[in-house]
């Protein structure tokens, strides 16, 4: 999993797995509007097809590997849904941002869990004024979803 988003790792692992190894996985996680062209960052996604990743992830990950696929992520990079969802879920997720040119692109997809219970939640923004902005967006959507 990721515990901080590193663009190094990011792009050693699409050097080694390509497009090829990115539609794999997508098909397996049931995702249906996955497209890769060339680099990992060229990838589009949507939301729903990242919380059905999100929710695959136990199924997907081989069981030695489970622990370290579903650990969490840095305290720097734990905004968003983390900050509505803790303490009453366990919180694995994944941010990405940068700026286009709309504005800032904040996204943030995550799985939760409590008990035998889970929930994947994704949340993707665009043409914010500022990252700080896209983040508190996704935190007031966390809020309402979760009923905070």
């Amino acid at each position: 999993m990721i515990r901080t988003s590193d663009n190094e790792a990011a792009n050693a692992i699409y050097a080694h797995v390509g497009d090829r190894g990115l539609y794999a996985l997508a098909r397996q996680a049931g995702m249906a509007d996955f497209e890769a062209s060339g680099s990992w960052g060229s990838a589009r996604i949507t939301a729903a097809d990242q919380a059905r990743f999100f929710a695959s992830i136990p199924e997907l990950t081989a069981p030695a590997y489970r622990d370290y696929v579903l650990s969490s992520v840095v305290a720097t990079q734990s905004w968003g849904i983390p900050q509505v969802s803790q303490p009453d879920w366990q919180t694995f997720c994944k941010g990405g941002w940068l700026t286009t040119q709309r504005g800032s692109l904040v996204h943030q997809v995550a799985r939760l869990e409590s008990g035998a219970s889970s929930l994947t939640i994704a949340i993707l923004t665009d043409g914010n004024p500022s990252d700080a902005y896209g983040r508190e967006t996704i935190r007031g959507i966390a809020l309402r979803l979760l009923g905070g």
